[in-house]
């Protein structure tokens, strides 16, 4: 087996290998082989762990398990499952957000000589992970109070819209090599004030850089459970970075950006930066406000209408579900248009979904269609048709003088409107009526012997 780890401080296209050696053997000596990716960034969720590997020994295996810590103290080793092949898999439980779980995989073979082989240590932090950028470094920037770049760096986070969330942990890529040492840094959370940093919410916390020579992209963990009463209620925009009070640190950064998100402090003054740091917050489950459905009917055409979302909060639904209650109609475009075959009363329906819940909000639609053959439409007339102001809407036939008229809107609600009859015509005033489309019936008694419909513009 060759296996070669690169540090990344030299790119090369390709190498080359001489004099190699090759021994053969009539027994198993080996130890398994592991092979397995690890979180990037110490990258983690709120729920449990999946560890996936891939083990391999000719001679096959004993035993695979995960030994891990949380927050430096040791928990029960987990065993492997095997799903099929030389694949592996192991689930770490969940874990309290911010929590620091370090991780190796260790593997056992079932030769007589048991031969055995673990992985490095692996880490990751559980919880929400907010973040913009790539992960690609393309250049390294020093802060510092004598640095041309300022002495501070910043990248604003968001929490999605009507949720709010417990902030637990800030991640921090610097840098270092033999040339570029790192002096302390001041970790801290800023509000957000025109998307740039504004009041500091906690205390700094003070630390070294996590990077070494031989992790020199390392990511600097600072733990902020300790200010949870201060940042147990995050909503919005909010800015976490670090200030170096002397001296210089270096962080990575990906050349140019596409996130908008960084600022950097010079002279006192925060001003925009377009690259993109790496710089990411931990949080805790979101919560907030379940989502409250609303909508309108407007009508176009004979028999079709538009359906237009008014859920709220605004810019918070993730998902629509539309039925349209004629038994076959359904959409999940957040604004869909729908025509019906026939006129009549159907119960529309719309589900819609937030990070925070669900909620679903029904109308009662009475379609109707000009176009339909129906003798109504034909007794009576509106004219002028649109109608500004004024309109009058003309009743032929006979009736026994117990008149009257009403106006609906195309969701099937009376509307008030003001109309005298006189010489066998019905004399409508706008009034307050707003524009849209009406349909109105003309009563004799109970009995519907007249309707249409009306445009107002």
């Amino acid at each position: 087996r060759f296996n070669f780890i690169s540090d990344v401080g030299l790119t090369k296209d390709g190498s080359y290998i001489d004099d190699v050696e090759i021994t053969s053997y009539n027994v198993d000596n080996a130890p398994p082989l592991i092979q397995h990716t690890p979180p990037e960034m110490l990258l983690g969720e709120l729920g449990s762990h999946l560890v996936a590997a891939i083990i391999t020994d000719i001679s096959g295996l004993a035993s695979t398990t995960v030994s891990y810590w949380v927050d430096g103290m040791a928990q029960t080793p987990v065993a492997g499952m095997n799903p099929g092949g030389n694949n592996y898999e192991f689930t770490i439980p969940a874990q309290t957000p911010g929590s620091l779980v370090a991780y190796y995989i260790a593997a056992t073979d079932a030769s007589a000589a048991a031969n055995s082989s673990m992985t490095d240590t692996f880490m990751y932090v559980a919880g929400n992970h907010i973040y913009y950028d790539n992960g690609v470094v393309d250049f390294v920037a020093n802060f510092g109070p004598a640095s041309p770049g300022g002495d501070a760096a910043a990248v604003r986070m968001t929490v999605p819209a009507g949720s709010s969330t417990q902030l637990v942990t800030a991640l921090i890529r610097n840098y270092t090599d033999s040339n570029r040492p790192n002096s302390n840094i001041d970790v801290n959370v800023w509000a957000n004030s025109g998307n740039l940093p504004g009041t500091a919410m906690i205390t700094p916390v003070t630390m070294a850089p996590a990077a070494t020579l031989a992790v020199p992209y390392k990511m600097t963990i600072a733990d902020l459970r300790p200010f949870a009463a201060q940042l147990n209620a995050m909503t919005g925009s909010f800015h976490i970075g670090f200030a170096v009070p002397a001296g210089d640190a270096w962080l990575t950064q990906t050349t140019p950006g596409t996130a908008g998100r960084t600022a950097t402090r010079l002279g006192g003054v925060w001003a925009t930066n377009m690259d993109d740091y790496h710089f990411r917050a931990v949080t805790g489950p979101l919560f907030g406000t379940p989502p409250v459905a609303a909508f309108n009917i407007s009508a176009s055409t004979a028999l079709t209408y538009q359906f237009n979302d008014q859920s709220t909060p605004t810019g918070t639904i993730s998902a629509w579900a539309w039925d349209f209650g004629d038994g076959t109609g359904t959409s999940t475009a957040q604004n869909p248009s729908y025509v019906y075959a026939a006129n009549g009363s159907y119960n529309v329906c719309l589900t819609v979904t937030n990070p925070n819940g669900t909620d679903q909000h029904c109308e009662t639609l009475v379609a109707t269609s000009v176009d339909q053959p129906d003798q109504l439409w034909k007794t009576v007339t509106a004219y002028p048709n649109p109608m500004s102001d004024m309109a009058k809407i003309e009743v032929r036939g006979g009736h026994s003088g117990r008149i009257s008229l009403k106006l609906y809107s195309v969701t099937g609600q009376v509307v008030a409107a003001k109309a005298s009859y006189d010489n066998g015509a019905f004399e409508l005033s706008r009034g307050n009526l707003s524009a849209g489309t009406y349909i109105f019936k003309v009563f004799d008694g109970h009995q519907v012997i007249g309707k249409g419909m009306l445009v107002v513009e």
